[in-house]
């Protein structure tokens, strides 16, 4: 039961909570906001080192006793299929941002019918850009966090999973957690972080119980986790309650983490090539 559930929800690559979504639907941003560094005040670390680590916690679900179930569903899980599922939505998401970066460049120029979702974006880049390191993932995550919504694809497209591009997310100030991921790594990239140096990952997470996709970045030898669901950005090593199972990058789309089930997040070097278990060499890249 529980491998059928966890290949139906992992081919789809749904990410979020619809409750959590419907949630927030219709709550201002300042609101959220507000809740927001409520709910950070509030949480109570599960350990010290937990506590050190992740910090300024959006939301937090405790562990269950299926979380032994999920793992062994997610052991037997094949991943061939999944891999050409995803670098197909990968390829044409890249297609529907080079149309994005046309009108970026038109707003650069000064066009005066500049939209205010690419004002947004620019401004996410710019705020990028003023930092150096650490600061400017952070920035980054932060801006991102706070410009959208959480909302699903059903609610919002009317389909189990679409993958939107910054001007759909921003002009529709909502979307679920992997175009929260796909937002920071275009506008990280666009402030100046190498593409070879950010993944991003789709997983499972044990404590949502629910699939859920974030944004790793490399920096001064460790990996970073970007997460919608937090302020606070973490190391791979804090991550214990999310299990990666695939990274996608501008080289293509690679399986992780499927032959275990443990805490760790399983994650390839900087530089790994991607393009051998995707659409070899001619695979686009941004």
């Amino acid at each position: 039961m529980f491998v059928k559930l966890a290949y139906i929800l992992l081919l789809g690559v749904v990410c979020c909570s619809a409750s959590r979504a419907h949630e927030f639907s219709n709550m201002p941003r300042d609101v959220m906001k507000s809740l927001a560094s409520a709910t950070v005040e509030n949480k109570t670390a599960e350990s010290a080192s937990e506590k050190a680590d992740q910090g300024r916690v959006l939301s937090r679900l405790t562990p269950t006793q299926k979380d032994d179930e999920e793992r062994h569903g997610i052991q037997s899980l094949e991943p061939v299929g999944m891999i050409g599922d995803i670098s197909a939505k990968w390829a044409d998401l890249q297609s529907r941002f080079r149309l994005d970066e046309e009108i970026f460049s038109e707003c650069r120029a000064g066009s005066t019918n500049c939209p205010r979702a690419a004002r947004r974006f620019l401004q996410i880049v710019e705020l990028g850009r003023q930092r150096q390191g650490r600061a400017r993932l952070a920035e980054v995550n932060r801006a991102v966090n706070f410009s959208i919504k959480p909302l699903s694809d059903l609610a919002q497209h009317g389909v189990d999973e679409f993958w939107s591009a910054p001007l759909e997310t921003l002009s529709a100030e909502a979307g679920d957690c992997e175009d929260y991921a796909l937002l920071k790594y275009f506008a990280l990239h666009e402030a100046g972080i190498a593409l070879d140096d950010m993944r991003i990952l789709l997983g499972y997470h044990f404590r949502r119980m629910t699939n859920h996709a974030v944004l790793a970045v490399h920096l001064d030898q460790e990996w970073l986790i970007l997460d919608n669901l937090t302020l606070t950005m973490v190391n791979r090593s804090a991550a214990r309650h999310y299990r990666a199972l695939f990274a996608v990058g501008h080289r293509g789309v690679d399986a992780l983490g499927l032959g275990g089930a443990g805490d760790d997040l399983q994650m390839r070097p900087a530089g790994h090539d991607l393009s051998r278990t995707t659409n070899g060499p001619d695979h686009p890249r941004l």
